[in-house]
Parts: structure tokens; C-alpha cells; sequence
């Protein structure tokens, strides 16, 4: 399956959540509720009702509240198309996003809990389906907040500049921005 859901919900007064070797699926989750502060890759971000975050299967990261109520929503997920497309996001290992940019995300959560709610043989087809959807919105969000295509493009020259004398491959490149060499590709002509 291209995606299947792990688990969908929603936690008024999120407890902490400290996960060193990260969680067994991928997940995205947003604020409906208070302020909170994730811990991913050693940088802090405030999430706030305005703001979600998403991390990859096995990346560690921490969250906790900063202020009561702290509600998160939060769809993880898994499927054998996830790695794809997390390599098309700013940040495949996790990031953070403005909840504004992405329209379907609280109907796809309503939508997932009510494909999930029936005893259905197709149930499983409908929430890839829609996780698809949702994840090609989120792509699409972060493509359009991104900054100019030079600036992503910016330790590219850098690893040229230092390996300039050794053979040099598009898949090595692109694993240097941690994207899959069609989108380097398209960044590149893009710059």
C-alpha cells in the first residue's frame, strides 16, 4: 500500500513526549490549542495553533507544552511511498509549517477518522488515497514558501567547490540536499 495510517487523533493537554530513537512511523501534527515547543535535530521552534510539524519514521525528537492546554491533532503514518515523498520536502527528516498552507488538513483528519470509523473493505484504499492528497498539499507548501531555488542550491556549490576533482554522480548530489535527482533536477534548471 502507498501509504496505510498507523494512528489518527487528537490529545488535549499533550503530555511530553521525549523519543530518542524516534517513532515507528512517519507523523504530522498541528496545534489547535495553546503553545508547545518541538525539539528536533537541536533546534527548538515554538508550535502554536497557527503552526504544525512533521518528522520521518526513526528521526528523535521531543515536544512538550509550553502553555495548558496544549492540543496537538496528529496523523502518523506509513506505506511503501512515504521515503518518495518525504524526499520532496524542505526537510525529509522533519520541519515545521504554517497550518494556513495546508487547506485539507483538519478535513483530511475528519476524513481519516471516518474512513477508519466503517467496516469497510475499501477503507484502507480511501485513507491512502487521502494521505496521498494531504501529502502533495504539504509538498506543494513548502515549494511555495520556499525561498529563491539558488539559495537551496547553496551547499551544492559548496560540495562542488570541495570535490571538484572527484567523480561526481546526480544521485551524489542530490543526496547532498536530501532530494531525489529529478526534483535536484528541477531546482537546478529552476536557479
Amino acid at each position: 500500500m502507498p501509504f496505510y495510517v498507523v494512528s489518527v487523533g487528537e490529545k488535549e493537554n499533550q503530555n511530553h513526549k521525549i523519543r530518542e530513537n524516534g517513532y515507528i512511523a512517519y507523523q504530522i501534527a498541528w496545534c489547535t490549542k495553546g503553545k508547545g515547543v518541538l525539539i528536533l535535530d537541536g533546534t527548538q521552534y515554538e508550535i502554536d495553533s497557527g503552526k504544525g510539524f512533521y518528522f520521518a519514521e526513526g528521526v528523535p525528537h521531543e515536544y512538550y507544552a509550553a502553555v495548558q492546554p496544549w492540543t496537538l491533532r496528529w496523523i502518523a503514518f506509513n506505506g511503501n511511498q512515504t521515503d518518495y515523498f518525504f524526499k520532496f520536502l524542505k526537510s525529509p527528516r522533519g520541519g515545521v509549517f504554517k497550518k494556513s498552507r495546508i487547506g485539507s488538513l483538519d478535513r483530511t483528519f475528519h476524513q481519516l477518522l471516518s474512513i477508519l470509523d466503517r467496516d469497510d473493505s475499501y477503507a484502507d484504499v480511501e485513507c491512502s488515497a487521502a494521505l496521498h492528497t494531504l501529502m502533495a498539499e504539504l509538498i506543494r507548501a513548502e515549494g511555495e514558501a520556499k525561498s529563491n531555488p539558488k539559495d537551496r542550491l547553496n551547499p551544492i556549490i559548496s560540495y562542488l567547490n570541495a570535490n571538484y576533482n572527484k567523480e561526481l554522480s546526480l544521485d551524489g548530489l542530490a543526496a547532498q540536499i536530501n532530494v531525489c535527482p529529478d526534483y535536484f533536477c528541477k531546482l537546478f534548471k529552476q536557479a
